[in-house]
């Protein structure tokens, strides 16, 4: 069975404007695994938006390149198309991402939750909120590797691929959100 997605990234909104592409592409291909991971999905591949603002330059789109190309190597799915127009800003992405199901699974949907269910949580809550704060240099006082490794959580996001598909395997759950936006939100 087919699981479908779509996510979108902009500029400034959702990763740094000076960010290095290849994180660019990496981090928005992860968010978008995270929400296949959510539904127990093994990822397939995706179709690509790019609305580039021109300052985009030949090594800027290389380097973009270069992190597609290292996470579609690192979670074994391919780019199906895409589209690419020009913007006059921000700099935005949409990834549409496809993923599967063994035929007859149950899809994990945000609406399976019931009054006295047990709520599961994967990774720490708040390492890319405290990620994003250092980031932008209003984070707190912390030693240098606590705030390197919080603000790599921000930048590349682990998608718990593996713990999603067994979770759906093993039929424990009756729903499931990724929870990268905040744990409250959902």
């Amino acid at each position: 069975d087919l699981v479908i997605n779509t996510d979108a990234v902009v500029a400034g909104v959702h990763f740094l404007v000076d960010e290095a592409p290849a994180l660019i592409a990496e981090r928005v291909l992860r968010v978008n695994l995270s929400d296949l991971a959510a539904k127990g999905a093994t990822p397939l591949g995706y179709q690509l938006t790019l609305a580039l603002t021109g300052a985009e330059d030949e090594a800027w789109l290389a380097a973009f390149a270069a992190g597609l190309r290292a996470n579609q190597a690192a979670f074994s799915w391919s780019l199906l198309g895409g589209d690419t127009v020009r913007t006059p800003g921000p700099l935005t992405i949409s990834v549409t991402a496809f993923g599967t199901l063994p035929r007859g699974s149950r899809l994990l949907r945000r609406g399976g939750a019931q009054a006295q269910d047990d709520v599961w949580v994967t990774g720490w809550i708040g390492d890319g909120a405290l990620g994003l704060a250092l980031a932008l240099g209003q984070g707190p006082a912390m030693p240098p590797a606590l705030a390197a490794a919080a603000e790599h959580k921000f930048r590349l996001p682990q998608p718990r691929i593996t713990f999603g598909v067994a979770l759906v395997q093993a039929g424990l759950a009756t729903a499931s959100a990724d929870v990268s936006d905040g744990l409250i939100a959902d």
